[in-house]
């Protein structure tokens, strides 16, 4: 005689939910999340003056540097996403975050445009799988009625990481 196990239906639960310090904690912390990946995506624009003279670079090779950095985020993503569904969106995120950031902080410390290539790509790699990871995220906890305004929140974050980069670089 086996027991069978007790089930419970999560979806009525989120439907009710009303805000709360935690979610509305989760909200933040995504909205932080996508706000360093929109910082990272446009920051290299920004630096890209720099980088060529202390480097020494060509356009060429500022313009490889934005586009290995958005191939690691498109392999990212469907890494991060793949390891997300084994393990859960959570830890996930945790490792995509603690990657982006410690690759990110390598960048600042690189020395050769191999090592630049190198740290784009891989920080590339973690940062991809912060967006949609933190979308389906708030798209999971959050009530039918406000699922499309916590996304665009969210989504604010990067949009206002991106603008950060200006004020930042100079």
């Amino acid at each position: 005689m086996s027991a069978t196990p007790h089930l419970v239906e999560l979806a009525p639960i989120i439907e009710r939910q009303r805000a709360n310090r935690r979610w509305l904690l989760m909200y933040a912390v995504c909205c932080l999340i996508t706000f360093l990946d929109g910082f990272d995506f446009q920051i290299l624009s920004f630096a890209a003056t720099y980088l060529k003279k202390d480097f020494g670079l060509t356009e060429t090779q500022l313009g490889t540097l934005g586009t290995v950095g958005l191939f690691g985020t498109m392999i990212g993503a469907l890494i991060m996403g793949y390891l997300a569904d084994r393990i859960g969106r959570r830890p996930t995120i945790i490792v995509s975050v603690a990657g982006f950031g410690v690759f990110m902080l390598g960048f600042a410390q690189a020395d050769t445009y191999a090592h630049l290539f190198a740290l784009r790509f891989i920080s590339g790699l973690f940062l991809g799988g912060v967006l949609p990871l933190t979308w389906a995220l708030a798209a999971e906890y959050a009530p039918k009625r406000s699922r499309v305004t916590a996304v665009s929140i969210i989504m604010c974050g990067y949009t206002l990481g991106g603008a950060a980069g200006g004020p930042v670089s100079n």
